[in-house]
């Protein structure tokens, strides 16, 4: 925005301030952003607030926040500034959830459920500790110790593949590629939709969580208390020091990110060029 300005007799950037005001919220809004691809690498965060939660799991789906409590038949539905805007009624005793579009998938007592438009359908999961599930609306990924599950979206088994010394305890589908992340792994491995080991991520930190958004990973340290991000393909861009203990999770919402610890939620702007 300071080289367009640079371009603009003196005069005119003091005499038109609202004009030039009003171009930088043009320039900067989240729609410019997407469309134009401009202003669209984070290098900064700063703290902007924070909200009180009552949920025992957290996740997010449509770009928004998914509260839920074991013993509970709703899920609140939070908009990324921490209102309540909705609730979802779903069974008791869910320990996971995921989601995409109008479609819900959750895990309970050794079943998953799909429920959409068309109805609910299960799947039993007889020989496996479930730790995360992702979905991206076609396909249903499901992570469990040194594999992970593939479903189409009626619940029919497509494929299983292993990921051989690589405890998982994260899994994020993005544009086709599968992100898991794991304990003591130092690293990121991203996957085909088919199963193949396209490459690896390295953080270099025995625990982490992570989001993607756009085309960079935002990754949040638990031993070095570090917030990272890198792009997609690996390169760290951003790096900056935390003073968070007990967390849980970490969710980014276009220029948001979440940082999840004790039922609170914390909420940061995330500054692009």
């Amino acid at each position: 925005f300071s080289n367009i300005l640079s371009f603009l007799p003196k005069i005119y950037v003091v005499s038109k301030r609202l004009i030039c005001k009003n171009w930088y919220v043009i320039l900067t809004s989240t729609f410019t952003k997407k469309i134009l691809n401009i202003l669209n690498e984070p290098c900064h965060i700063c703290y902007s607030k924070y909200f009180a939660g009552n949920f025992n799991g957290i996740a997010k789906i449509n770009d928004k926040l998914y509260c839920y409590n074991y013993y509970d038949k709703y899920i609140d539905i939070i908009n990324k500034k921490g209102k309540l805007i909705d609730k979802y009624e779903v069974d008791e005793c869910i320990d996971y959830i995921t989601g995409y579009g109008k479609i819900m998938v959750y895990h309970k007592n050794n079943e998953i459920t799909i429920s959409d438009s068309n109805g609910k359908r299960n799947i039993k999961c007889h020989n496996y500790k479930i730790l995360d599930m992702a979905t991206d609306g076609k396909h249903i990924y499901i992570l469990s110790v040194n594999e992970i599950t593939k479903y189409d979206i009626n619940g029919e088994h497509i494929k299983k593949w292993t990921i051989n010394n690589f405890f998982g305890d994260e899994i994020i589908v993005n544009k086709d590629e599968i992100y898991v992340s794991g304990s003591c792994n130092e690293c990121i491995h991203v996957y085909s939709n088919d199963g193949e080991l396209i490459r690896k991520i390295y953080h270099y930190e025995s625990l982490l969580y992570f989001d993607i958004s756009g085309n960079y990973i935002y990754a949040i340290c638990v031993d070095s208390n570090m917030i990272k991000i890198f792009t997609k393909e690996g390169k760290m861009i951003y790096c900056v020091k935390h003073n968070h203990e007990n967390l849980d999770k970490v969710f980014v919402i276009d220029d948001i990110m979440c940082i999840v610890k004790n039922n609170n939620v914390e909420i940061y702007k995330i500054i692009f060029y």
